[in-house]
């Protein structure tokens, strides 16, 4: 007798639940193993930066004769571009360029706050402007996270792929040899031996689908807390 092919309504709903459940473990796993220390870094940095430049920025704003009005589209597009020119800067290797940018918006952030404190004072600003910001913030460090997992990559990549060309490292061991120095020249190979294997472990193939994910996640929520912000100050 032969066989049937056939699949039940049971077979096929359990198949995809499994599937979603692996695609909500394989989100949740990136973000966890890739993004959440940077992400805390990086709300870290923000918190400081504004503890330690709010009072001056409210001080320097106080003596402006006027407040701006502000323009919605305007501010929209210029978050968006600060926050796509952070994540392109993740191709500079060692710098770890993000960082600079999740500072220079941090310091657009809380000049903004320091407008709101002065236009409505220290309480009432404070309680207008705590969900945007507070959304600005999360939105900014996800994107800068997502950054520096970019950054890590490229740099390991870049460090390897420069490791036989003429470097400084390579200079002072070839000095080294030509010195008769052999003894330091060999402490010096392995260290940078030891360097490029560090790096080799840094080597990954860039999860493009996640990366995607929070970045369009990051990009909708800078936008929604942005009108958030138009709607409550």
């Amino acid at each position: 007798m032969k066989k049937s092919n056939a699949v039940t309504l049971e077979e096929l709903n359990a198949g995809k639940v499994k599937k979603e459940k692996n695609k909500e473990y394989n989100l949740l796993e990136f973000f966890k193993n890739k993004l959440a220390i940077n992400l805390i870094v990086c709300i870290c940095i923000c918190i400081v930066i504004t503890l330690i430049s709010i009072f001056s920025a409210v001080g320097n704003i106080k003596e402006l004769d006027t407040i701006p009005d502000g323009n919605l589209k305007a501010e929209i597009t210029n978050r968006l571009e600060m926050n796509i020119l952070t994540l392109v800067a993740a191709i500079v290797p060692y710098l770890y360029m993000p960082y600079l940018g999740l500072a220079a918006y941090m310091y657009n952030e809380v000049v903004g706050l320091g407008f709101v404190i002065v236009k409505y004072g220290w309480l009432v600003g404070v309680l207008r402007y705590i969900l945007p910001f507070t959304l600005n913030i999360i939105s900014i460090c996800l994107i800068v996270s997502v950054g520096v997992y970019l950054a890590k990559i490229h740099t390991a990549r870049f460090i390897i792929n420069r490791k036989n060309t003429m470097n400084f490292t390579t200079f002072r061991i070839r000095v080294y040899q030509m010195l008769k120095k052999q003894e330091k020249a060999d402490v010096l190979a392995k260290k940078q031996e030891n360097k490029t294997k560090k790096m080799e472990k840094r080597i990954e193939k860039v999860d493009w689908k996640n990366v995607c994910i929070f970045v369009i996640g990051g990009l909708l929520l800078q936008i929604i807390s942005t009108l958030i912000q138009y709607l409550l100050v």
